[in-house]
């Protein structure tokens, strides 16, 4: 389902949208980045094939047609005011394994200033270990980028001074192209029987360059600090960062 707001009535619209939409078996965090006014990137891990709407139904009433391992799948969605129509993009390339909680932004393409590319990093590992059925209570700190212009995938290699591995953080696009700017998020454990981990506070921007490489430094900042997060919103709005919201309780 598409739904939009119209920004001038305050009213809400649901636009119906043709085939080759997502499953509705989705694991995992989905996320969306804008790419153009009318198209956005949609990161979802599925358990099933896009297929038509009514395709779908039946597929979802059959539990052979699930496969072990949901793989992150790519969606291409044009909205209008009058319409939505979806896209399933075939992307090559390892793609960022199964989690959730993990940001991602529309940036460039690590070897290009001039192509579009959506950037992902951190989230938490919903992977299960084969020897005890246990999900792995582990967090990343991978950078992961997607060419949208030859949908390619491609992990950077990262030195500097990294964040921590993280979930549950914003990523937004710093004051060039090929730079992220990384707030808050939780570490590992989260929601584990240890109790969650305590939320960062810390900044990070990343800077990412043609050879593949992604350099990290950590930023001192000033004036009135708020209190460390997770769980939050971030929008880039022309040099600022406006954050909203989160939570920062941390059990145990």
């Amino acid at each position: 389902m598409v739904q939009h707001i119209q920004r001038l009535l305050g009213s809400w619209q649901e636009l119906r949208a043709g085939n080759d939409e997502p499953s509705a078996e989705v694991v995992g965090s989905s996320i969306s980045v804008p790419i153009s006014s009318q198209q956005q990137l949609v990161l979802s891990y599925c358990e099933s094939a896009p297929v038509g709407r009514d395709q779908s139904a039946r597929r979802r009433r059959s539990s052979r047609a699930l496969p072990t391992a949901p793989t992150l799948q790519v969606y291409l969605l044009e909205v209008t005011l009058q319409s939505a129509s979806w896209r399933h993009l075939k992307v090559r390339g390892q793609a960022p394994s199964l989690r959730d909680g993990f940001s991602a932004m529309p940036t460039t393409a690590a070897n290009s200033r001039e192509s579009k590319a959506v950037l992902v990093f951190g989230g938490r590992s919903l992977l299960q270990d084969p020897r005890t059925g246990r999900r792995a209570s582990c967090c990343f700190d991978e950078v992961h980028i997607l060419d949208v212009a030859t949908l390619q995938w491609s992990e950077l290699q990262a030195f500097g001074v990294v964040p921590s591995p993280r979930c549950q953080h914003t990523c937004v696009q710093g004051r060039y192209g090929n730079e992220c700017v990384v707030y808050g998020g939780r570490g590992e454990n989260v929601g584990g029987s240890g109790g969650g981990a305590a939320p960062f506070g810390d900044v990070h921007v990343g800077r990412f360059f043609e050879d593949g490489g992604c350099r990290w430094s950590s930023v001192m900042t000033s004036g009135r600090t708020p209190p460390a997060r997770s769980s939050h919103t971030a929008t880039q709005a022309g040099p600022l960062m406006i954050v909203f919201g989160g939570e920062n309780d941390h059990a145990g």
